[in-house]
């Protein structure tokens, strides 16, 4: 009896299989290989190389622990810090602005239970139910780090819901003591015996190779206040409130980043961003506090413990031209020539693994050449005016004497909290179908439980050093199940589907190149208006 040919569902199935089994033997591959760089790169001392590759290629979360110190050890606003203030305030009386100082006035023990309230609201510990030893134990860890942090810089920033937040994003990465691997797991525990992971259990690495790490030189407390000092800043206060049209270069305040994260996103986005105003889920002000975890704290509560740990990689990566570091941190009196390599050290393969464009990936033409801060560019108008002269005109008045940048590292070009607006504007864009049907309850949950991105990322740096024999379509990552779907942390317990959209990526290097074009599309129509006017 001749035997049946196989159905044609089954060959589709068949071949779905072997193209996912083969793409994540590719991507196994070259994590093994960047596992292999980065770890070099640590012994080198090389952090400009290194933070290159967290800016552009991600740091494979294995490595996380011994790789964010360093970057925050060499970052420019760690160096040079300024962070936001909630003591100083602007008061406008009588069309003056003035600026007012209004210093902590809470209890230690108001501000202790603020503390405990958000930190049960992670662990959703409730009065009826016994909290664990090991739950109490880190929670008093992180309220001491945090304390520490108060005391340290007490007079421009007291105590506000970001700040624990932050500590518990810390440590679902890096341990909160130095010699183990333990971390917290991203989940809501309250229905475990533990709140704690083996970091190379769920993210293995080789015992050859974790031996070849270097030895920690910070303690999560100053880890955690570099940290809240990259994410936290913001330009020098004035004594009146900054007008300037832009800040997209240079750093803004919440509500200026806000005001801009709004433009990039009605322009990129006209169709959706009608209905999402029209729907109320950005008015008001208990619905309008997902923008807080966005902007402010890059990301805390609101993105999946995956998806923020790419995020804050592009954030400690980020590194301007040494020479122009000045017009960004506006404030600055050091110099940086002499901390920062300009030489590509990376070999040429490697590199264009890393940076598939050659350039960073929010890059604009002729902006690489440009000399922020000198001749005449003191302001991110400026830079768009000569930009403009150049592509009408020609001329290389404000180009560098020597635009040979062959051998030279691609330098960040927007400041990091910029970036993440477009990394944001370009989540919304791959979620456009499903949000354009989503009704108003529905919308405010997708914005303060952002469905996981990084599926594919997160299971192939899990699966790296074994056989791949699985699709890798749903990840085994505890926080999401194989639909795409995230549970709630609202009281409705509502489960959002994002990954059926055609759209929808489930790796971060999507979104992040798609952020780099629309920042790119962005500035040439700002640059077509500024032409009109």
């Amino acid at each position: 009896m001749p035997v049946k040919p196989p159905s044609s569902h089954s060959e589709r199935k068949n071949k779905l299989l072997l193209h996912a089994s083969s793409r994540n033997a590719k991507q196994q591959e070259w994590n093994r290989e960047l596992v292999a760089l980065i770890i070099k790169l640590l012994n080198e001392k090389d952090h400009s190389s290194l933070a290159l590759v967290a800016r552009n290629a991600g740091i494979p979360p294995q490595l996380r622990p011994a790789v964010w110190p360093t970057l925050l050890k060499y970052h420019p606003m760690v160096i040079s810090p300024n962070i936001m203030s909630n003591t100083l305030v602007f008061k406008d009386d009588d069309n003056e602005a003035e600026l007012q100082y209004f210093p902590e006035d809470r209890s230690e023990e108001e501000i202790s239970e603020l503390m405990e309230n958000d930190l049960n609201k992670y662990f959703q510990v409730r009065n009826t139910i016994p909290v664990p030893a090991e739950v109490q134990q880190v929670k008093l860890a992180l309220k001491q780090c945090v304390w520490q942090f108060l005391k340290k810089w007490s007079k421009i920033c007291k105590y506000e819901s970001g700040l624990i937040w932050i500590a518990l994003g810390l440590a679902e990465w890096c341990p909160l003591k130095g010699g183990d691997d333990l971390v917290l797991g991203g989940r809501r525990h309250h229905h475990h015996n533990s709140c704690l992971k083996h970091l190379y259990e769920e993210y293995p690495i080789p015992e050859q190779q974790l031996s070849q790490l270097p030895d920690g030189e910070f303690d999560f407390e100053a880890i955690y206040e570099r940290l809240v000092l990259v994410l936290f800043h913001a330009p020098v206060l004035n004594e009146t409130p900054d007008k300037a049209t832009y800040h997209l270069f240079k750093s803004g305040n919440l509500n200026q980043q806000s005001q801009l994260f709004f433009k990039i996103f009605a322009k990129t986005l006209p169709e959706l961003y009608q209905p999402i105003t029209e729907e109320g889920a950005l008015q008001g002000s208990k619905k309008a506090t997902w923008l807080y975890w966005w902007i402010k704290c890059c990301g805390c509560r609101v993105l999946h413990r995956q998806d923020r740990g790419r995020i804050w990689d592009v954030l400690l990566g980020w590194r301007p031209r040494p020479e122009s570091i000045n017009y960004y941190l506006e404030y600055n009196h050091k110099t940086f020539e002499s901390i920062y390599s300009s030489k590509m050290r990376l070999k040429s393969d490697i590199f264009h693994k890393i940076c598939k464009c050659e350039h960073d990936e929010f890059w604009f033409p002729d902006l690489m050449s440009l000399r922020l801060g000198q001749n005449g560019l003191k302001q991110d108008i400026d830079i768009f005016r000569e930009l403009i002269r150049i592509n009408k005109y020609g001329g290389d008045g404000n180009i560098e004497d020597t635009p040979d940048t062959e051998n030279e590292i691609p330098f960040s070009l927007l400041n990091p909290h910029s970036e993440l607006l477009f990394i944001y504007v370009a989540i919304m864009q791959h979620n456009e179908f499903k949000l354009l049907e989503f009704e108003e309850t529905e919308i405010t949950e997708f914005l303060n439980n952002v469905p996981l991105i990084s599926k594919f990322d997160d299971y192939n740096f899990k699966k790296m050093y074994e056989d791949d024999d699985v699709s890798g379509n749903s990840t085994d990552t505890e926080e999401s199940n194989s639909s795409g779907t995230r549970p709630s942390t609202s009281s409705n317990h509502m489960l959002i589907e994002v990954g059926t959209d055609d759209k929808t990526a489930h790796s971060f290097d999507d979104i992040y190149q798609q952020a780099g074009d629309i920042w790119r599309n962005w500035a040439w129509q700002e640059i077509e208006e500024i032409v009109e006017e």
